[in-house]
């Protein structure tokens, strides 16, 4: 309703006691599509702010308003230091405009997605607030005012849209006027009344249905009734917070469940991934039967044979087995015997992971219903800070300013990780100190990981682990069960002199094997 006709002829009635002989002080923006202006006389102020937003076109009116020192700009400058001598709302249009005499005149356009602020000087277009809408500089003052005649015979012949245009569709339900669409001097008649009340002293309703953006009615709805004023600025201020508070944590909302869905898709493509390779681990994963066949048949293996056929009799078939050609054929046996051992690990290790991704998956869940269930922005917040989707801004006690990495403590100890080659050069040759302990997924591209060094304390296995787990993670074997890790003094790592952004040489190094875990999928 903020946007129909009967509003803002109020707003602008209301704006005339306001604003008349004040002057226009500051006219800015600092929020794309939202224009401030502050008017002032000797006895007080009033502030006008014109939201233009695609999703929200309103009128507010706050009690003062503290102008950000960056990122704002000065507009329709020339309009400064004038007195506003006269408000002209245009007959049965969603506009009104200031006049500031010389012919200039500020006109406000209220049409929903298509609103604007326009500078007329001498009935042209000088300046636009929005210039995305190029049709405005054609604009025309005088052929904003439309008129209709609204008799009551014209009414009867000619029909409602013909006469009352102005008439939204909610006003129409409202007024009941759909329920006689067959009773034209019935729909006069509620319209009559409507008009008479609304010319006297309307009551303006702030209205929150269930799941719906607050509005504005002329009609009370009691199960759905937030305030009710019949001062026209005040519900305006009402209807302005109430709208942008909701607005605003849904989007909030939608943003969360955007990275819950996108976390949960992850954390699906490696439980596939893992259960995939569980099931060839379990059905193609052979080594022990195969040491056990060479085994048996040991006499039928050549010296220095690269491979052998023997009888499988497990399948009671014949298997061709890979052989290495300078073992012996109890070495090979030995080597698959070793593989087997390794396999049962792999086994165990996936298995694990795979009941930690769909405990992961079940987490997300919940957090998605708790995500859609929270509604006050504070408290949305606070949980999304909980669940990691926000953090809070964190400085290292040692640096001057906002650490440049993705960080995290882990028992007392500060863990860094690069977002990308420049960055991780940044970290390895500008940040990192030689007592710092340096970690990188072995053999592949990825992140820089340092654990800054504690004077006196050496670094715990738990805390080495944890950094290999996020090294590995943040690579490009995040999707792998098992990934290895060089773990290394940050004095053994050097760049080459012209080698390309990231990387290094290890002169010195060890190597853990870790399962990949990003920040999010720990408790700190």
């Amino acid at each position: 309703m903020q946007n129909t006709y009967y509003f803002i002829a109020k707003v602008a009635e209301a704006l005339r006691k306001k604003l008349i002989n004040k002057d226009l002080l500051l006219c800015f923006s600092q929020n794309k599509d939202e224009l401030i202006l502050g008017f002032a006389d000797a006895y007080d102020e009033f502030w006008l702010r014109a939201t233009l937003t695609d999703e929200l076109t309103c009128l507010s009116f706050p009690n003062d308003y503290d102008r950000a020192r960056r990122n704002s700009v000065n507009l329709f400058e020339q309009l400064i230091g004038q007195k506003v001598i006269d408000i002209e709302q245009f007959s049965n249009e969603r506009a009104f405009g200031l006049h500031f005499g010389a012919g200039r005149v500020l006109v406000f356009k209220l049409f929903g997605r298509g609103s604007n602020v326009v500078l007329f000087d001498q009935e042209k277009a000088i300046e636009l607030f929005r210039h995305k809408l190029e049709r405005d500089w054609h604009l025309k003052m005088q052929e904003l005012h439309r008129h209709f005649s609204q008799t009551q015979a014209d009414f009867l012949s000619l029909g409602m849209s013909a006469c009352f245009p102005t008439i939204s569709k909610e006003m129409r339900l409202g007024m009941g006027l759909e329920d006689y669409a067959q009773a034209p001097l019935e729909q006069w008649k509620l319209i009559q009344a409507f008009l008479q009340k609304w010319q006297a002293e309307p009551v303006f309703y702030l209205l929150k249905a269930e799941g719906q953006a607050p509005q504005l009615s002329f009609f009370e709805e009691k199960n759905t009734l937030l305030v009710s004023n019949h001062d026209v600025l005040q519900i305006s201020n009402d209807f302005y917070k109430a709208f942008t508070g909701v607005f605003f944590v849904e989007i909030e909302k939608q943003n969360a469940l955007k990275e819950l869905n996108k976390r949960q898709k992850q954390t699906d493509t490696h439980l596939r991934k893992n259960q995939e390779r569980l099931k060839y681990l379990k059905e193609f994963g052979r080594y022990e039967e195969i040491g056990h066949l060479i085994m048996a048949n040991l006499h039928l293996i050549p010296p220095r044979a690269k491979s052998v056929e023997l009888m499988d009799f497990y399948n009671n078939s014949t298997l061709q087995i890979p052989l290495k050609e300078d073992a012996s054929p109890q070495k090979n046996a030995e080597n698959y015997y070793r593989k087997a051992k390794n396999q049962k690990i792999e086994i165990q290790k996936i298995t694990e992971v795979i009941a930690s991704r769909e405990a992961q998956w079940l987490t997300i869940e919940a957090q998605k219903e708790q995500v859609q269930a929270h509604m006050q922005s504070r408290e949305l917040r606070a949980y999304l800070k909980q669940i990691g989707l926000i953090k809070a801004d964190s400085k290292d006690k040692n640096s001057k300013g906002p650490i440049p990495f993705k960080h995290t403590d882990y028992e007392g100890f500060n863990i860094w990780i690069g977002k990308n080659s420049q960055n991780n050069d940044l970290l390895t040759q500008k940040y990192a100190y030689k007592e710092d302990l340096w970690l990188h997924a072995r053999d592949v591209s990825g992140s820089h990981v340092i654990i800054r060094y504690k004077a006196g304390k050496p670094f715990p296995n738990s805390v080495i682990q944890r950094a290999a787990e996020l090294a590995a993670y943040y690579s490009k074997r995040r999707t792998d069960s098992l990934c290895p890790v060089i773990v290394t003094p940050k004095k053994f790592v050097r760049k080459p002199k012209g080698a390309p952004a990231g990387a290094v040489v290890v002169d010195k190094e060890t190597t853990v094997m870790v399962e990949p875990k990003g920040l999010n999928d720990s408790d700190f």
